[in-house]
């Protein structure tokens, strides 16, 4: 063998060598290595890690707020925010009531609130003191309130501000920015944000929206349907009207009744005298407290009012404060219930 040829079969043997080596170090190195073409590669298993959501940040009208994630001791403002709450399955730690219906529970919500702390006035009276004891981790007020009490709430606890978003005057019109159609759902699905549970709140609604269409269609066969919603308070009749408010538009849009002659867009006050001219086939009256009551008897023996066709049919209901179960999907489940059974439909 020549020393050329010698010299070439060590540099082979070598460089067989280098390559063995890499190869070596490729496996030892969780195989690496570039796959040719229709090869097979399976990537090293890692453990998969879960990290438990423990709070969230919720934009509202007056900013961003950090929250926690699954808050236990809720202060609400509004019983619609409770009506809320139940509806994703959760439940209020206290709430505040207010004289207007007799410092208690509204009654559709009566048994699943059982046990909730309750602080009497309404928001004309707060006391921050008694919110302040209840040691809340979460504080949910409406507009209004933010205006008043934001700051001085937020020292308590995490506070959210819910509402409708102020609109540009400038913009076009937007058929959302006012307490019309169904403006109580972009409440219902703040709350539902602030425990992940935006796909239960949108399922409550689809529900709730099925039902009244079922409804709508019964009431469609009625020979009359003219309705006046009239709230008697303590010393004056007001004549809800065809707009303005959640409950009209469940009325007269969702479920298809037709409004009394005397019957506005907006809400009117309506003199004794004028109750002859309603013209309705069917009278909704809520009464506000003892006052209330005490004025409903006062017209209820009237010659005028017993000239109302309404009257005179019998066909008559008081309610059970309607204008305020109707920011909710269970109060106007509720109020759905409370027509069908009273027009036995």
């Amino acid at each position: 063998m020549t020393f050329s040829t010698k010299r070439g079969l060590v540099l082979f043997l070598a460089m067989a060598a280098i390559c063995m080596m890499l190869a070596a170090c490729g496996s030892a190195n969780g195989g690496n290595q570039p796959a040719s073409e229709g090869s097979i590669t399976t990537e090293p298993s890692q453990p998969s890690a879960t990290t438990e959501v423990t709070e969230r940040v919720i934009t509202h009208l007056k900013g961003t707020t950090t929250v926690p994630a699954h808050p236990q001791k809720i202060f609400v403002m509004q019983s619609e925010y409770a009506d809320h709450l139940l509806t994703i399955g959760e439940k209020p730690y206290g709430m505040l009531v207010t004289p207007q219906y007799n410092n208690k529970v509204l009654p559709y919500m009566a048994k699943q609130l059982e046990g909730i702390h309750l602080l009497e006035g309404g928001s004309e009276a707060l006391n921050l003191e008694a919110v302040l004891e209840l040691a809340p981790d979460l504080i949910l007020i409406n507009k209004q309130m933010g205006e008043v009490a934001y700051e001085d709430l937020t020292k308590i606890a995490p506070t959210i501000v819910l509402g409708i978003p102020e609109h540009d005057s400038n913009a076009k019109p937007d058929p959302n920015a006012g307490l019309v159609s169904d403006d109580w759902q972009i409440d219902l699905r703040k709350v539902a944000e602030i425990f992940g549970k935006e796909e239960v709140a949108e399922q409550a609604i689809a529900e709730l929206d099925r039902k009244a269409a079922a409804v709508k269609e019964k009431l469609e066969a009625l020979d009359g349907k003219r309705t006046a919603y009239i709230r008697v308070r303590e010393k004056e009749l007001q004549l809800y009207g065809s707009e303005g408010h959640p409950l009209n538009y469940l009325l007269y849009d969702k479920l298809g009744l037709e409004p009394s002659e005397l019957t506005e867009t907006e809400r009117i006050e309506l003199s004794q005298e004028k109750i002859p001219e309603l013209g309705a086939d069917y009278i909704f009256l809520q009464t506000d407290g003892i006052q209330g009551e005490s004025m409903l008897e006062e017209i209820a023996g009237s010659k005028l009012w017993e000239s109302v066709p309404a009257v005179q049919q019998q066909q008559m209901l008081v309610t059970e404060y309607w204008l305020y179960l109707s920011w909710g999907t269970l109060g106007r489940s509720t109020i759905i219930d409370q027509i069908t059974d009273f027009l036995n439909v």
